[in-house]
């Protein structure tokens, strides 16, 4: 996939659908959640400073312009299928990022972990390639 989305830019999850062609009984569900995997991309939904759809806080935030910190969903490990996809991807991994749980996300890049460790919730420390 080329690149779809641009750095800086607001998106919705109905936009990511339609840019990357979610067919309608694929849609909401898992793509709902913090994270997901479409056609061996990954796509990373993560508030930052506020609670998501869930009630969890995490303390996601830019380390700087190119490093983010990430928290997986609570019951996940370094096991988790899942996870080991976002450390050995075989397609391309997008960071989307939000401060306000009313708002579109903003696209952040693409990323690749930097550092991943071994707690529960997995903290991920992402590259931004943007």
């Amino acid at each position: 996939m080329n690149e779809p989305f641009v750095v800086g830019q607001l998106y919705s999850r109905n936009d990511l659908y339609r840019i990357i062609g979610v067919p309608g009984e694929r849609q909401g569900g898992i793509w709902n959640t913090g994270y997901t995997i479409y056609n061996n991309d990954i796509f990373i939904f993560a508030n930052i400073n506020t609670a998501g759809s869930t009630g969890h806080n995490y303390d996601n935030k830019f380390i700087d312009d190119r490093l983010f910190q990430w928290f997986s969903k609570n019951n996940h490990s370094l096991k988790t299928p899942s996870i080991q996809k976002m450390i050995n991807p075989s397609g391309n991994i997008y960071i989307f990022t939000r401060e306000n749980i009313k708002s579109k996300f903003t696209y952040n890049g693409k990323g690749i972990v930097k550092e991943a460790h071994n707690q529960k919730p997995v903290k991920i420390i992402w590259k931004l390639n943007n």
